[in-house]
């Protein structure tokens, strides 16, 4: 728990930083003076896939027997990755495989069944985690973010100013959008990456940000 003071505009400012494990948080706010109270929630999502864990079961079959092999995906806090593609392969040894490639579930398990061929001996199976690739409207979507990038060293904290537009406005690429101060006063301003519509903030004026944070994003115009 953390007390802070309001400014003039009413504004009290607390900094959250998420944990390791995914889930949804609730954040309390309490006015101490009159007992109201504000519940916010904040989704923590996994991180990019970072290991992956083979296991088959049974682990001997007789010849044209058959095995499930199944993937569990995580990300470096062991959190499961879902929807993620499992490439599967044997490299060593005869069979067959029920798929070549498996999607993971909300645990993120992936699984086929191994059907052994009529050789004994040893089989090893690979599995690979295939990156998805970004869909047309991600991909426009990141590059419609609005971040300070570009400079020769990172300037450290810095404070949002002020916002030079508003959501729904149309920029033209190169437009100031933002301006951010250092501790020292030198003064920042981010510009459009392309032309479009200004379509939300991420951050508001005297929040805290640090070099490379979105700001907030630049939408395309619709035809």
């Amino acid at each position: 728990m953390v007390q802070g003071k309001t400014d003039s505009r009413g504004r009290a400012i607390a900094d959250y930083v998420a944990g390791t494990v995914m889930g949804q948080v609730q954040v309390e706010v309490r006015d101490m003076t009159s007992g109201m109270t504000a519940i916010v929630s904040i989704e923590l999502r996994p991180d990019a896939p970072a290991e992956i864990v083979l296991a088959a079961e049974p682990g001997e079959v007789a010849t044209g027997g058959r095995a499930k092999v199944a993937a569990q995906v995580t990300d470096a806090n062991g959190n499961p990755n879902r929807n993620v593609d499992v490439l599967y392969n044997i490299l060593v040894g005869n069979g067959e495989l029920s798929y070549s490639s498996v999607a993971t579930d909300e645990k993120g398990y992936a699984s086929v069944d191994f059907t052994a061929g009529d050789s004994t001996g040893l089989v090893t199976i690979r599995g690979t985690v295939i990156s998805r690739e970004p869909t047309a409207e991600e991909i426009s979507i990141a590059e419609g973010a609005v971040f300070l990038y570009g400079l020769s060293e990172d300037p450290g904290r810095l404070e949002v100013v002020e916002w030079l537009v508003k959501p729904g406005d149309e920029v033209l690429e190169g437009q100031a959008l933002v301006t951010l101060e250092d501790r020292v006063g030198t003064v920042y301003t981010v510009n459009a990456t392309r032309d479009g519509i200004v379509s939300t903030f991420l951050t508001e004026e005297r929040d805290k940000v640090e070099y490379g944070d979105t700001l907030g994003y630049v939408i395309e115009i619709l035809d």
